[in-house]
């Protein structure tokens, strides 16, 4: 068979294959065509003319860089400023102490001072360090000032975790505003805040990653929690947009996604309505459950290592997770019954 000139096969929009290609690999179009969907690793093209692969090799090495900064992993924890709010108790301890256990330096932030002390001393006697802060993130005035000081002895702090929430059950009919506002408050203005002041000095550096905690809830809306869900479910929609948004600038950002966990956010919520007959219900269900939080921080340093987008928690929220994007209609019915524990109400 005679063979064809390189004018022959890229010329005419006729279909060329690249000799490195397997077979079935081929492209069309001429040789901007080809510089903009054949990237060859460096090396020059048969099939193009002489010094007609340097803009491939540019190209390829540009396309290289975005992937560097999109990248947003982190192998190791040693040494790493790590800011956890909401630390003093539940998961935000446990993740406090599992980023210490691995060599991160970490500050943890909360409104409790005797929280946020015990959970340095849980840290220091473990052998790690730990610098503690109050703070309402909910209050711009009071995160500024954190902020500030926390850039000024420590620079851009590498992880960010906006773990700081509440919860708050009950008829939508039944909540009075006062507790949707502070519900959103801390649940989603705090996570704003804690973006807003930490991200940039991230940006400058093109490295670090942010965790906000969302939670199942941020896609399976139960009866009696209109409040919560839909706070998580911006927190979520809030995250996956992050996202996007910081991809380029090397910055990694993780929705975390729980569901049962035994930590005191039900014993601590507001419950208005009928709500009020079955929160010990829902008590003593999240104690035998027993679902520790150590496994949630287990799984954050997980996600954060990988870059993961959404990172659910426990088996229910991977079930719900998958089950609301691949049935959701199903998931929305199932969604609509009481849980076990509000049974009694």
């Amino acid at each position: 068979m005679r063979p064809r000139t390189a004018a022959r096969r890229l010329g005419g929009g006729a279909a060329h294959r690249h000799p490195r290609l397997p077979r079935g690999r081929q492209v069309g179009g001429d040789a901007g065509d080809h510089g903009d969907r054949c990237l060859l690793a460096g090396r020059r093209c048969a099939a193009l003319p002489a010094g007609a692969t340097q803009g491939l090799v540019v190209g390829q090495r540009r396309q290289r860089t975005q992937r560097r900064c999109r990248g947003g992993r982190m192998k190791t924890f040693t040494d790493k400023k790590v800011l956890v709010t909401g630390a003093g108790s539940g998961i935000g301890r446990e993740t406090a102490m599992a980023f210490a256990a691995k060599g991160a330096h970490v500050i943890a932030t909360g409104l409790g001072q005797d929280g946020l002390a015990g959970t340095r001393s849980l840290i220091e006697q473990g052998g790690g360090r730990c610098e503690v802060y109050s703070a309402d993130v909910s209050d711009e005035a009071a995160m500024r000032a954190l902020a500030d000081e926390v850039h000024s002895r420590f620079g851009a702090v590498d992880v960010l975790v906006n773990n700081a929430g509440i919860g708050a059950v009950g008829r939508f009919l039944d909540t009075s505003v006062a507790t949707w506002d502070r519900v959103w408050a801390i649940n989603v203005k705090g996570v704003m805040l804690g973006c807003k002041l930490f991200v940039p000095p991230m940006i400058a550096r093109r490295s670090g990653h942010v965790v906000n905690l969302s939670s199942m809830a941020g896609f399976f809306a139960a009866p009696d929690m209109a409040v919560y869900a839909a706070s998580k479910y911006a927190v979520l929609g809030f995250s996956e947009a992050l996202r996007g948004d910081l991809q380029d600038h090397g910055i990694g950002v993780t929705a975390v996604c729980p569901g049962i966990v035994n930590t005191s956010i039900v014993a601590t919520s507001t419950a208005e309505g009928g709500a009020a007959g079955w929160q010990g219900n829902a008590v003593d269900f999240y104690a035998r459950r027993n679902y520790p939080p150590s496994k949630v921080a287990t799984a954050i340093l997980q996600a954060v290592r990988r870059n993961t987008a959404v990172c659910p928690v426990t088996p229910e929220a991977w079930v719900t997770y998958h089950a609301k994007r691949l049935l959701p209609g199903l998931t929305r019915t199932l969604a609509a019954r009481p849980l076990p524990f509000m049974k009694n109400a």
